[in-house]
């Protein structure tokens, strides 16, 4: 059975690595994204190949204001 796929996303760059290593341990094919545009890009990506992903991300990111930022 494949690894279920999981995009972390984090823009804190030691929070995002101790997220990846856990849930690579865990079991996950962890997936990074460092900003909300990177991670909706990935998830849009993901979508349009059929791949299967779970995302764990915060609301909150610097760089997007709003959902008219993306």
């Amino acid at each position: 059975m494949a690894a279920k796929r999981i995009l972390a996303v984090e823009n804190n760059e030691l929070v995002l690595s101790f997220l990846e290593d856990g849930l690579t341990t865990a079991g996950y094919d962890v997936d990074t994204a460092t900003n909300g545009r990177e991670a909706l890009e990935k998830i849009m990506w993901t979508a349009s190949s059929s791949r299967t992903t779970t995302s764990a991300t915060r609301v909150e990111m610097p760089c997007c204001e709003s959902w008219a930022d993306f």
